[in-house]
Formats: structure tokens, C-alpha cells, sequence
């Protein structure tokens, strides 16, 4: 699977397209072992798009997400630094509210998807992904914000455990009241034909990248290809919620 590199900039010689959503779906479920679906995901006007994860089965995980979905769907925001200062806004709001009934732990992870009509804008916190399908190729468009990652950017083994936790540990989350935690706000050109995916690491963390792929791909319109990806993650032992939205691009109709 390759990784693509969104920017502002990719593409600047090339003439805009006039996208517009063509068709989307989603799934989520509670998986095999849980007792609580704390996945939330959630769309407005045809133009946002958001999956969130409850902090790892934590008491009010699902009261996070929950808020985490409804204030990005919600959100007063349209450029990179609005919706940064936006989805800080969010952070407080979540830890706030969620302090107020009792979860003073409770976070969630984002992954929101805005359209416009020549390019996406994608904001992420934690470790839920954002893919992008175009012809044949798929691309993770995230970086995951978790313990492993940081001690590679410090240098240091990947997956060895130290003081600070294991190394999937989150790094970032909606919730967490951290001013200086990451946030990654970033655009990319769309195409008619794209296809995108957002999904907690119940997907992503049960399903192998090539099936991943494969799915994403081949398995049919978006609600299909979305369900798909949910029942692969259940087959394959379903330890976790698992949430797929994916969306698709057409060219606008005038």
C-alpha cells in the first residue's frame, strides 16, 4: 500500500475539477468481545464526514465520540487555520463536557473529511485513518498519532515499551485538554472517480493493508464496500469496534 503526501500544493498546474459527492455509506459494529459500540461516525449536507473511536473502552469513551462528531459536523470553520483552531476548540469542549458527567478519562480519536469543489480537507487526531482510493492505487493519507510513531521521529526503537506507556498509546485526542498536542490539518486536490475512506483502528488495526485495498476497490458501491470492510474486521476476531464510512467523488453536475 503507498502513502501518499497530501498538500496544499499538489497539483497547482493542473486545471480544478468540479467535485461533488456522488455517493457514500457507512458501518460500524460492536466487534466480538466488547460490550459497548464506543465508535461514532456521522455526515451534514452531503459535504462533511467524520469517523471517531472512544479511548480504548474507557468509561464514557462513547460519550466522547459522540460529542467529537457532533461539534466537528457542527463546527464554524471552512480554511486549514480555522478548522485548527476549531478542533482545538473541540478539545476543551469534549474534556469539559465530559468532566461534567463523570469521565474525567473519557477521549476520542477524529478523522472529519470536508469537500469542496476541487479539493478535500482533512483533519485528524489520534490514531483513526483516512485512506484514498484513486484508479487502482490506495494511499493512507494519515499519520497515526500514537507512542510508536513519536519515538521514531526521537530516533528510538519503534515498539519497545518505555515509561510512557506502549506502543500504541495515543499521543493526541480529542479531549485530552493538551494546547500543545498535535493536530494535523491538511488539503488535497481531488479527482472525479476518488475514493475515500474513513475508519476507527478497528478496521485498519484487524484488516491487512492488501485487503484493505482490495475491498476498498472492488466490493461495490460505498455502503457495500464500507460493510464489507466491517465484516472483514469482525472475521478476523472482532476484538474491537470497528467503523468504515467511505465517500465518492463524481464530477459536479451543472
Amino acid at each position: 500500500m503507498a502513502v501518499i503526501h497530501n498538500s496544499s500544493s499538489a497539483g497547482h498546474n493542473q486545471k480544478p475539477n468540479t467535485i461533488e459527492v456522488s455517493d457514500w455509506g457507512g458501518c460500524s459494529s460492536i466487534g466480538r468481545t466488547r460490550a459497548e459500540n464506543q465508535d461514532a461516525w456521522g455526515e451534514a449536507h452531503g459535504q462533511r464526514f467524520v469517523v471517531a473511536d472512544g479511548m480504548g473502552g474507557t468509561e464514557g469513551g462513547g460519550v466522547a465520540s459522540g460529542l467529537a462528531v457532533g461539534g466537528f459536523l457542527t463546527a464554524d470553520a471552512t480554511s486549514k487555520s480555522q478548522w485548527l483552531k476549531a478542533i482545538k476548540r473541540l478539545d476543551r469542549s469534549v474534556q469539559r463536557q465530559c468532566k461534567t458527567q463523570g469521565f474525567r478519562m473519557a477521549g476520542s480519536t477524529l478523522v472529519g473529511l470536508v469537500i469542496t469543489t476541487d479539493h478535500c480537507l482533512i483533519v485528524s487526531v489520534g490514531d483513526s485513518r483516512v485512506y484514498l482510493a484513486r484508479g487502482e492505487r490506495v494511499g493512507l493519507l494519515t499519520c497515526d498519532h500514537n507512542l510508536r510513531n513519536l519515538r521514531i521521529e526521537e530516533g528510538l526503537p519503534p515498539d519497545s515499551p518505555d515509561q510512557r506507556g506502549r506502543p500504541d498509546a495515543l499521543t493526541a485526542f480529542v479531549g485530552s485538554g493538551n494546547p500543545t498536542q498535535r493536530i494535523d490539518v491538511s488539503l488535497l486536490p481531488t479527482q472525479p472517480g476518488d475514493r475515500i475512506l474513513l475508519c476507527s483502528d478497528g478496521v485498519h488495526g484487524q484488516v491487512s493493508n492488501a485487503k484493505l485495498s482490495h475491498l476498498l476497490t472492488t466490493a461495490g458501491d460505498p455502503t457495500d464496500t464500507a460493510t464489507a470492510l466491517v465484516s472483514a474486521a469482525d472475521t478476523a476476531g472482532g476484538i474491537d469496534n470497528s467503523t468504515a464510512l467511505v465517500v465518492e467523488l463524481g464530477r459536479k453536475r451543472t
